[in-house]
């Protein structure tokens, strides 16, 4: 493996690492009053979004099924926080 693999590899391992302390910032920034509404909202459909078996591309894709979810999530995580 090139050092381009490894230091994907150990970019992966570290954002999984983080994981938990993701999901602890998401969840206080919810229950905060200070959140504004609209965005609480927005978090809600993103995941409402990833429930829902209907997608813009369809997830028997290949790849691209996964990466229209990764996606959405990303950009709603990135306006959220």
């Amino acid at each position: 493996m090139n050092s381009s693999g490894r230091w994907r590899h150990a970019r992966l391992a570290r954002l999984i690492w983080n994981l938990p302390t993701y999901a602890r910032v998401i969840w206080g920034m919810l229950r905060d009053p200070r959140t504004p509404l609209p965005l609480k909202g927005l978090l809600g459909a993103a995941l409402l979004y990833l429930a829902v078996p209907i997608d813009l591309i369809p997830d028997v894709i290949p790849t691209l099924g996964q990466a229209d979810d990764l996606t959405v999530m990303m950009l709603v995580l990135d306006l959220f926080i």
